[in-house]
């Protein structure tokens, strides 16, 4: 079955640090300069997407607590240009073992997981790593089901 869903934004999803909330884009880029000093690589794989896409995921089981314009990075400004308050981060560019969940992949992601969530809480970013109760292939690693998200946390209003 081939579902169409029409969206209302000309990019539904972005990846590019441009379309973040101001106050989250300093701290994304201090939590990167970190992570790096650490010898990671952190990777952007999401911070902006239209509702409908936030909508996509949650039928999916992908986003399992905010359905359309609930998630932060749905978020928008007062002109209504991208401006999310939720960036995924990965410690390198997503790949079909780690979205299929291959236990050798996620093993390999795990570490850098951690030290996001150590850096996050630094920060005052919430962190997905904390989110617990919910079936995931990071709990063989003590990991919340969403450890790639970080977030300001105050994502009402947009």
């Amino acid at each position: 079955m081939l579902l169409f869903v029409p969206l209302s934004f000309a990019t539904p999803w972005s990846t590019t640090l441009a379309d973040v909330d101001p106050v989250l884009r300093r701290k994304i880029d201090a939590l990167i300069v970190a992570l790096t000093a650490q010898g990671f690589t952190p990777t952007v794989s999401n911070t902006w997407r239209a509702p409908e896409v936030q909508g996509l995921l949650q039928l999916g089981g992908r986003a399992t607590k905010a359905g359309p314009g609930e998630s932060c990075h749905n978020h928008v400004d007062a002109a209504g240009a991208p401006a999310s308050r939720a960036v995924d981060l990965w410690s390198r560019p997503m790949d079909l073992p780690l979205v299929l969940g291959a236990s050798e992949r996620l093993a390999e992601e795990a570490p850098f997981l951690r030290a996001l969530g150590v850096e996050a809480h630094r920060l005052g970013l919430r962190w997905g790593g904390d989110w617990h109760g919910h079936p995931s292939a990071w709990n063989a690693w003590s990991l919340g089901w969403d450890p790639a998200h970080v977030e300001l946390g105050r994502c009402g209003g947009g």
